[in-house]
C-alpha cells in the first residue's frame, strides 16, 4: 500500500509569463507544523477556489494547492486575493527557497 504523500505547494508568477516562483513544502519541513497551523487560522478550507480582478491584464498570477490527509484543496487567482493572502506569501517567502 502506497502512503498518502502531504504537500503543500505554492506558486506566484508576474505576467505575463515573468518571474515564476514556487515553493513546496512537504512533512520534513522543519516548519511543517507551522504552515499547517497558519493555514487552519486563516480558514484556507473557507477560500474560494479562484479569484480574480477582470479589470487588471498584467500582474501576478497565484496558485496554493495542499494535499493532506482528509484535505486537498487548490486555489488560484489573478490580481484577486482571500483575506489572509499577504499574511500566506509572506510567510512562505521568509521561510523557505523557490524551487525556480
Amino acid at each position: 500500500m502506497r502512503k498518502f504523500k502531504h504537500v503543500i505547494k505554492f506558486q506566484t508568477e508576474h505576467m505575463p509569463g515573468l518571474g515564476l516562483k514556487r515553493w513546496s513544502y512537504d512533512e520534513s519541513h522543519p516548519k511543517w507544523d507551522e504552515l499547517i497551523v497558519m493555514l487552519n487560522r486563516l480558514n484556507v478550507i473557507r477560500w474560494e477556489n479562484d479569484y480574480y480582478d477582470p479589470n487588471i491584464l498584467d500582474g501576478i498570477a497565484w496558485q496554493l494547492s495542499v494535499q493532506i490527509p482528509g484535505f486537498q484543496r487548490t486555489v488560484k487567482g489573478m490580481n484577486a486575493y482571500p483575506e489572509g493572502f499577504d499574511e500566506l506569501q509572506t510567510w512562505v517567502e521568509e521561510n523557505s527557497h523557490p524551487n525556480q
